[in-house]
C-alpha cells in the first residue's frame, strides 16, 4: 500500500507535492508491471477502495494508463501552464 494525500476535497495540494505523488505512483506501477511480466501475474490497483486499473502479464490496462495516470498528468499540466 502506498499512502498519498487526497487531491480531492476542499483543499488542493501544492503542485510539487502532487507531482511527487504522481512520480511515486508511476514508479510503483512500472515496478509491478515488470513483476507481472516476469511471473505472469494479474495485479489490480485501487484508490480509496475504488478499482482504478490493472496490470496483467506485464500490460497496463487503459483504465490505469489513461484514466488514472493520464488524467492525473493532464490535470497537473493544466495547473502549471
Amino acid at each position: 500500500m502506498l499512502e498519498i494525500y487526497s487531491a480531492h476535497g476542499p483543499w488542493q495540494l501544492p503542485v510539487d507535492v502532487d507531482r511527487q505523488h504522481l512520480e511515486e505512483v508511476t514508479w510503483l506501477v512500472e515496478a509491478l508491471r515488470r513483476v507481472s511480466a516476469e511471473r505472469s501475474l494479474a495485479i489490480e490497483f485501487e484508490l480509496e477502495g475504488t478499482f482504478v486499473g490493472s496490470v496483467e502479464d506485464g500490460k497496463i490496462d487503459r483504465t490505469l494508463a489513461e484514466g488514472l495516470l493520464g488524467e492525473w498528468r493532464r490535470e497537473l499540466e493544466k495547473r502549471t501552464s
